[in-house]
């Protein structure tokens, strides 16, 4: 029985859960880079955003777990 693979981007992750730990990460670091001033607060930029929150959306079949759902929601 071959393991599920978790991949975004170049990026390959052993679980989901390490992959939304991580994708999540990325989103809010990107979202407090926009809030401090040091990247525009362009569609470009926030489409990096809503790309990995899209993702994670698609693996979790559109039901966001309870326990990244605040964290989820809050982006």
């Amino acid at each position: 029985m071959e393991t599920e693979k978790f991949l975004y981007e170049s990026k390959e992750f052993a679980s989901l859960q390490e992959m939304s730990e991580s994708l999540l990460h990325e989103a809010n670091q990107q979202i407090i880079r926009i809030d401090m001033g040091e990247l525009p607060n362009t569609a470009e930029v926030r489409n990096y955003i809503k790309w990995r929150l899209l993702h994670l959306q698609y693996h979790f079949n559109d039901k966001i777990p309870h326990e990244l759902r605040t964290t989820y929601n809050s982006l």
